[in-house]
């Protein structure tokens, strides 16, 4: 006996992952010289899992598109932006590590903000602002 065909009706979307509980860490040159990986990714997993990560060399396109958002401010800045991140990555390896958060628990202010938009925080830095220890215990906010 053959099962009858499922039909278009019956099939099970895929699901798509929360992206809200993601973050993308990077690991810059310098750290990965003084051999802080270890240590760095350490701390971090205190707070998220960390699911990957991958040592690479990253290209120039890549590194502008990352600081797309400081490139035109080398006048303001007094430096040489694109000078100084050729410098720093271009022949140098970057971790880049993806950690996933847990489900935030309700009622927690600090959990429920919404995600920190980089272009809108500018000038604190090119990411935007640093994650703040939230009230309850092993949780991180921003």
């Amino acid at each position: 006996m053959t099962a009858a065909p499922r039909s278009a009706s019956a099939a099970v979307a895929p699901t798509q992952p929360d992206w809200s509980h993601w973050t993308v860490i990077l690991l810059k040159p310098d750290c990965l010289a003084r051999n802080l990986n270890g240590p760095v990714l350490g701390m971090v997993g205190q707070h998220v899992r960390v699911t990957a990560q991958h040592t690479l060399y990253p290209t120039i396109e890549q590194v502008f598109t990352h600081y797309a958002d400081i490139l035109p401010l080398s006048a303001e800045l007094g430096v040489d932006v694109a000078a100084e991140l050729r410098r720093i990555y271009l022949g140098h390896p970057v971790t880049v590590a993806l950690a996933m958060a847990p489900t935030p628990p309700s009622g927690c202010a600090l959990c429920s903000a919404p995600p920190i938009r980089p272009r809108q925080t500018r000038p604190r830095s090119a990411a935007g602002s640093a994650p703040t220890p939230c009230a309850k215990p092993g949780r991180m906010a921003g």
